[in-house]
């Protein structure tokens, strides 16, 4: 039964470690064998290296795979999504082995139960099924299974081009919502600043340039920009907190109270509403950094003064439609469901929502996410396998199998 198959799947994906930093590959040949064990075509199944140039090259890998519609079709239907890396588990206290499936009082406890290897494991149990009705497919179901969702999302976008080719009509990400429907988050942009002085005897003031001065100026700045974006928006209703955030999270500089701090750094992130525009508050950061450069220049700050700004890992605002295929089979399938929800966590739906309709669901809850004993309730893990079956069988034909919550 597919009951027991999705926990069999998730327990041996659990027993990889796909630590982001680390490697995936080994999970994602894993899948490719599976697939292939199951009866699917090796041409339908995909092992996408990044770049050679990027960090990681060697030891990641997306999976994109493809069961064909009756008449060997492979463009249209639904692609199931998810990410195959976890998050770091070091210094956290867990009571079990976090990278060895244990079930207990009906829940499965392990690193990425529910974030997210519990959907992956769903949609990899409904293969064989899907398989044997491949006859009445009339629209091909896609899998895609990426690497670094959790740092940087190069899987995300490097995956992007399969979605292309096989012009899905439909994506549903299984990050963990409790099997609510999700259609919209915010985005997400992380940034470093960075302020270079002059080191000196902390009694000799005009020797040296105190790094902490622009710091505390971008502070001020950020502080300032924060202030005004709860005040003026833009607004998104559906938000517990509508309009776009701003954090100045981390700041790291001085080495003793007697010496003038010589480097400052400051890490922040910016979420914003899609109704905000990123690149306007981008750009004028940038512009208050110059103007601090200039600054610096014109008060003959010492050779190598001065500050810069770095943009790290940005990922766009996801806004779905409740009108798509894909939201409605879904709405179909899981009538008891908690519809067109709005997060402020970031998934990889602001990359596919440009290619194809897209809605976030899947079992777990974020509660849950990135915490010791992380788990995933066994009876959400079952109706998950259930309401996709019927949302993958409402998008692409085939058999009706058993009732999801219909």
């Amino acid at each position: 039964m597919a009951a027991t198959r999705e926990k069999e799947i998730l327990g041996k994906l659990i027993g990889f470690n796909t630590i982001s930093d680390g490697p995936n590959l080994p999970l994602i040949e894993w899948v490719a064998q599976y697939l292939r064990d199951c009866g699917l075509g090796a041409q339908h199944i995909h092992v996408q290296r990044p770049p050679a140039a990027e960090p990681g090259a060697d030891i990641h890998a997306n999976l994109f795979a493809t069961i064909p519609a009756g008449d060997g079709g492979t463009r249209g239907g639904v692609a199931l999504c998810g990410h195959t890396d976890v998050v770091p588990v070091a210094g956290q206290s867990w009571s079990t082995d976090p990278f060895r499936m244990v079930e207990r009082d009906g829940r499965l406890y392990g690193r990425g139960t529910c974030d997210m290897k519990g959907f992956i494991a769903v949609a990899l149990a409904l293969v064989p099924e899907l398989l044997r009705q491949r006859g009445a497919l009339q629209k091909p179901v896609h899998l895609a299974f990426t690497y670094s969702e959790e740092t940087n999302m190069c899987g995300a976008r490097l995956i992007l081009s399969k979605l292309r080719e096989h012009q899905c009509d439909g994506c549903i990400i299984g990050e963990p919502t409790d099997m609510a429907l999700v259609v919209a988050h915010k985005g997400l942009c992380h940034h470093i600043y960075e302020s270079r002085g002059l080191a000196a005897h902390s009694s000799l003031q005009t020797s040296g340039h105190n790094a902490l001065q622009a710091t505390t100026e971008m502070l001020a700045y950020l502080f300032a920009l924060r202030k005004r974006l709860s005040e003026e928006g833009p607004f998104e209703e559906g938000y517990d907190i509508p309009y776009t955030t701003l954090c100045p999270a981390m700041i790291q500089g001085g080495i003793a109270t007697n010496i003038i701090p010589e480097y400052c750094k400051l890490n922040f992130d910016i979420r914003n509403v899609a109704a905000d525009n990123m690149t306007a508050h981008i750009d004028n950061i940038v512009a208050f950094v110059a103007k601090q450069n200039e600054a610096m220049g014109a008060a003959k700050a010492p050779e190598g003064c001065g500050a810069s700004i770095t943009h790290l890992n940005a990922v766009p605002a996801f806004a779905g439609e409740k009108s798509s295929a894909v939201y409605r089979a879904l709405a179909a399938a899981h009538q008891q469901a908690a519809g067109a929800e709005k997060v402020s966590y970031v998934t990889e739906a602001g990359y596919y929502q440009p290619l194809t309709p897209t809605v976030v669901c899947g079992p777990g809850s974020v509660d849950q996410a990135h915490k010791p004993d992380e788990f995933v309730d066994v009876r959400q893990l079952q109706l998950c396998v259930a309401v996709m079956r019927d949302a993958v069988r409402r998008m692409c034909g085939g058999e009706a199998g058993p009732s999801s919550t219909s």
